[in-house]
């Protein structure tokens, strides 16, 4: 069971990265897995994704997101972070303003 859910989460943050890449969106891969993806193993089972994408690039990857079957779902305030949700995976997008990057 842990590893077919390793297996969806590690396909929804490739699929996450070719629809931000495709959308010209700089995304960074955050928290556990980002550790994970350093250290060139899967090191525990990880609740969440955690990417961060610029605040300006939000709306453009949004429509991105909603064209290939991603909703978005309730959370944070809209200017600090949008949650987006595909069938049983989720995957967590922060968005930063310069001056939040910046602080």
């Amino acid at each position: 069971m842990a590893e077919e859910r390793e297996q969806r989460q590690l396909k929804l943050i490739e699929e996450f990265a070719a629809l931000a890449a495709g959308a010209r969106v700089e995304c960074w891969l955050q928290g556990g897995w980002a550790l994970d993806f350093l250290l060139g193993r899967i090191t525990r089972p990880h609740q969440d994704i955690d990417l961060f994408i610029w605040a300006a690039d939000a709306p453009r990857l949004l429509g991105v997101l909603r064209q290939h079957g991603y909703e978005e779902i309730g959370g944070p305030p809209r200017n600090s972070s949008a949650t987006s949700l595909r069938s049983e995976r989720s995957s967590t997008s922060r968005c930063l303003s310069a001056a939040t990057w910046a602080s």
